[in-house]
């Protein structure tokens, strides 16, 4: 990291519709917002009941990774 770099802060998020839906977009829209953003969201995984909707989601907003199990966020 060098100095202006924000770091990088890495986000789980349990779920995938709702109220999860509206903190992906905020989580994505960061440094549209805060200019210059204080840290760099990395959306690091998902995690939600639905295997095949969780994967979805996941490859929606750019996850590498997705959980059935949120404790393995």
């Amino acid at each position: 990291m060098t100095a202006g770099t924000p770091r990088s802060v890495g986000i789980g998020v349990i779920g995938y519709d709702g109220v999860a839906r509206a903190h992906l977009q905020a989580i994505l829209r960061l440094a549209t917002v805060f200019w210059p953003p204080p840290v760099r969201p990395v959306l690091a995984a998902l995690a939600g009941r639905s295997a095949d909707r969780v994967q979805e989601a996941a490859q929606r907003y750019g996850a590498p990774a997705a959980y059935t199990d949120w404790r393995r966020l």
